[in-house]
């Protein structure tokens, strides 16, 4: 059970750090353009 929630969580890490980085090359983009 803890093994099956941990995977999730590493999961959800993984896609909130690639949404993470997206959003701050978006903002860069715009800062700089």
């Amino acid at each position: 059970m803890t093994k099956h929630l941990s995977s999730i969580q590493l999961k959800v890490n993984l896609l909130s750090k690639k949404s993470l980085n997206t959003f701050l090359k978006k903002w860069f983009h715009q800062k700089n353009g």
